[in-house]
């Protein structure tokens, strides 16, 4: 697991931006999977990506990791608060792979499911620009039992943070090529140390402790 730590948040933001529009817009012959996740640091590089002139290769898919169980027009929505910059790239309804809060909680994460199995038969996660909570959760992992579904997909959960959620479980995560765990600010230091010191204690540890490709990319200097 590599640490990247760079000296400002304008930088890693920079540095984000540059990344996810590299992989939505290169030149490719097959289907392929850019994995995104909410949270304030990457909602204002969408935003920036939304007010560019950026258009997604026609193989691009945009795969969201996880997203609370609300209405897209709501302000908690990873899904609304990305469909700018999603309207933007001119990505495709059938190039997009996220949680239909349409549905019920259960059958929103068997859709879920269903879609991401439909993409991996014959496209690849290229990367995954995920987030860590001050806990030590990533997407919607919030515990280590959590980390542990290996029988399906992506699975409901319940009433965490005050919203019913969605999200991937440790195989599709496992699938990835490289995975980027996007972590900054100053309330993130701590548990960036403890990660450091063992990553398995926390949720966002277990989940990918058997992928071959994870970075940290930080604005927090850590011994």
């Amino acid at each position: 697991m590599q640490f990247k730590v760079f000296n400002s948040n304008d930088a890693i933001e920079n540095a984000v931006y540059d990344l996810l529009v590299s992989t939505l817009t290169k030149k490719a012959d097959q289907a392929f999977g850019l994995m995104i996740a909410g949270g304030s640091t990457p909602l204002k590089i969408y935003k920036r990506i939304a007010e560019s002139t950026e258009k997604a290769s026609s193989y691009a898919h945009l795969i969201f990791s996880d997203d609370r169980h609300v209405s897209s027009d709501s302000p908690d929505s990873n899904l609304g608060n990305c469909s700018p910059m999603i309207e933007q790239l001119e990505i495709a309804k059938d190039q997009l792979i996220a949680v239909n809060a349409d549905l019920s909680l259960n059958d929103a994460a068997d859709e879920f499911h269903s879609e991401i199995e439909r993409f991996l038969v014959s496209g690849d996660i290229d990367l995954a620009v995920i987030g860590m909570g001050a806990d030590g959760h990533t997407c919607s992992i919030f515990s280590l039992e959590a980390a542990e579904i290996t029988d399906t997909l992506a699975f409901p959960v319940e009433a965490q943070g005050g919203f019913n959620r969605v999200s991937v479980s440790r195989p599709v995560l496992e699938k990835v090529k490289r995975i980027i765990f996007l972590v900054t600010g100053e309330g993130k230091k701590d548990v960036l140390t403890q990660f450091k010191e063992n990553p398995q204690q926390f949720p966002s540890g277990m989940a990918v402790r058997n992928c071959e490709n994870v970075e940290i990319w930080t604005d927090q200097l850590i011994n």
